[in-house]
């Protein structure tokens, strides 16, 4: 697997930190595949779904859907990225302003948002998940961007019980 950040800041909230789980690992699936043995699966608004196993993956995983685990904590509820990335820009400065910017970055714009004309997702132009993590620093140096979260899908817990798979 590549390199993956060890820490991520959680966005909204900046108390919040993603550690990097390494005895774990993620699986993305189109659609609605089965996912036996996965330890939670958790869909994201693409129509994927991205199931997590402990362990390594093994050779006969595509190495294009294989993709690191976070928690928040050591013991916290667990999360997946997806490589896309929020930006929310500066007034008056809109993200298709910046577009040359965010490709030297390495990013393209994946869709602006019609009720948020200052945000944007963002998608690593190559490099996937990996690309998208580890291209943060370089998005949040661009003149006019305000704030920048990675996409991360949360499995979702119930109160007293370990994280739960999410359907």
């Amino acid at each position: 697997m590549p390199k993956y950040p060890q820490r991520i800041a959680g966005g909204a909230d900046p108390g919040a930190v993603f550690e990097h789980r390494s005895d774990l690992y993620s699986i993305r699936h189109e659609g609605r595949d089965r996912n036996g043995g996965a330890v939670a699966v958790m869909d994201d608004d693409a129509h994927a779904r991205f199931a997590v196993y402990e362990g390594e993956p093994g050779p006969d995983a595509p190495p294009t859907d294989v993709g690191p685990v976070y928690s928040l904590g050591r013991d916290g509820p667990l999360a997946v990225p997806t490589g896309r990335v929020l930006v929310r820009m500066t007034a008056p400065v809109t993200p298709a302003e910046r577009r040359a910017e965010f490709a030297k970055a390495g990013f393209e714009i994946e869709r602006t948002l019609s009720y948020a004309p200052d945000a944007a997702w963002l998608r690593p132009s190559r490099g996937g998940v990996a690309r998208g993590l580890l291209g943060l620093a370089a998005l949040q140096q661009i003149a006019g961007v305000a704030h920048v979260e990675p996409q991360m899908l949360l499995a979702r817990a119930l109160k007293g019980r370990r994280p739960a798979t999410t359907r």
